[in-house]
């Protein structure tokens, strides 16, 4: 049968914050804990968050096209409008699947491969924007 494969990656962002949150989603993941698996993905999120105030713009919404420009280049604006599609999409999930929120009308995630598709889908995308910071 399937194994979740994870590798463990140490943070050093130069935000304490954000580092935390990402080691906490990251250990928490691990564990084979349902509720705690979701407490990983919430943490993740938060993460998600956080790294759209990091840096130059006090804008939010700009901060996140300097970032989504950086991470595409300059001869990609095709791969930009896939990283922005993405990057709307994991907000929305984020906020209407339960998973940052609580108001009775969002659906919880309830099934482990659920949670497995929506962390590793929003860790690429954040380890992406690292890495090419």
């Amino acid at each position: 049968m399937f194994q979740r494969v994870v590798t463990k990656f140490d943070f050093n962002t130069g935000d304490g914050e954000f580092d935390r949150l990402l080691s906490t989603a990251q250990s928490k993941f691990l564990t084979p804990d349902l509720e705690k698996r979701r407490e990983a993905l919430e943490a993740l999120w938060d993460a998600w968050e956080r790294l759209k105030t990091l840096g130059p713009r006090a804008d939010k919404k700009a901060q996140v096209e300097t970032m989504l420009d950086v991470t595409a280049g300059n001869n990609s604006p095709r791969f930009r409008s896939v990283l922005e599609q993405e990057a709307s999409s994991l907000t929305r999930v984020g906020n209407t699947l339960g998973i940052r929120h609580a108001e009775v009308d969002q659906e919880k995630i309830v099934r482990s491969e659920h949670v497995d598709y929506l962390f590793y889908r929003l860790f690429s995308l954040i380890w992406l924007i690292l890495r090419l910071k």
